[in-house]
């Protein structure tokens, strides 16, 4: 399956990924692992959207160059994923009190 990420188009740009951190210790874990300056290595496969996000307590947005742009298989959808073991650098993670959400803003590290 891996070897799939290799055809889609790349998809440089912005997007965006929501996360629903159930719990205090989730959400804590998130606020801890992702400070300004830290390198996060995404072992899965990150999916993210290039229209409007879903609903979850922490919106990424992820200023990328790698990504791989799958809408064209997933009709209604402007979906976008990360290869398993990518990098990230966190430029900053912030509460956000207009939305009630935690900002994440990463930049994607990889080659």
């Amino acid at each position: 399956m891996v070897s799939g990420f290799h055809k889609p188009t790349r998809c440089p740009g912005h997007i965006r990924a929501w996360v629903a951190a159930g719990g205090r210790d989730s959400l804590e874990q998130f606020l801890q692992t992702y400070t300004r300056g830290a390198d996060v290595r995404d072992l899965g496969v990150m999916s993210a959207s290039k229209s409007v996000p879903y609903s979850g307590n922490i919106r990424v947005f992820i200023e990328t160059a790698h990504a791989k742009d799958i809408s064209p298989l997933l009709v209604g959808q402007q979906e976008v994923v990360a290869t398993p073991g990518s990098w990230f650098r966190v430029d900053a993670t912030v509460w956000n009190p207009r939305t009630g959400t935690w900002d994440s803003f990463i930049t994607d590290r990889n080659p």
